[in-house]
């Protein structure tokens, strides 16, 4: 939790100075093809480049995946970082359809069922989006957006608790939703 509180408070003071662009708030899914699927919250940062382009930058923090491998169960939290380019179709409109992509970085913890560590390191990969904006007044609008992330994982146990199970990777890539409201500048 400490992570994502300092990744989203940096991206909020990067976006401050832009000439244009939006700061929101937004409610998250992803469900991945190996761990399952979580809900969550994050923040998304669009920082206008001119044109119909923008920066793009997500955080977002889910704490809930559960799955089984070698017998054993284990949770995991993921705070998956994106930085990427988007395409807006119509920036005049008051609905505004994108997509765009970018790299994923995602920040891993686990865990075994019972609360024994895990290690897993934190993994990098790519997303694709796609989704549109609305607005709702001048400064105010939502956004819903469809994207794919694809990352894997490998996990370790501890060589103390968990001497049972060998290494293991999984297939984090999978599916998700971001919803939210914008405030734009």
């Amino acid at each position: 939790m400490k992570k994502f509180l300092c990744v989203a408070g940096l991206l909020m003071i990067v976006a401050i100075p832009a000439w244009g662009g939006g700061l929101g708030v937004m409610a998250s899914t992803w469900d991945t093809d190996q761990a399952g699927g979580d809900e969550g919250v994050g923040f998304k940062i669009d920082l206008d480049l001119g044109g119909t382009i923008d920066l793009e930058l997500r955080a977002t923090w889910l704490n809930e995946f559960a799955f089984a491998t070698q017998g054993r169960q284990f949770k995991l939290e993921a705070m998956p970082l994106d930085f990427g380019l988007s395409y807006g179709f119509h920036e005049d409109r008051k609905v505004s359809p994108y997509v765009g992509g970018g790299l994923s970085f995602v920040f891993l913890n686990g865990s075994t069922a019972g609360g024994g560590p895990l290690r897993v390191d934190d993994e990098a990969g790519y997303y694709v989006v796609g989704g549109f904006d609305a607005t709702v007044s001048e400064r105010l609008g939502v956004f819903a957006e469809v994207l794919f992330r694809d990352v894997s994982a490998e996990f370790t146990g501890d060589g103390l608790l968990n001497r049972d199970f060998t290494d293991f990777g999984a297939d984090l890539g999978g599916v998700g939703a971001n919803v939210g409201l914008a405030l734009t500048w």
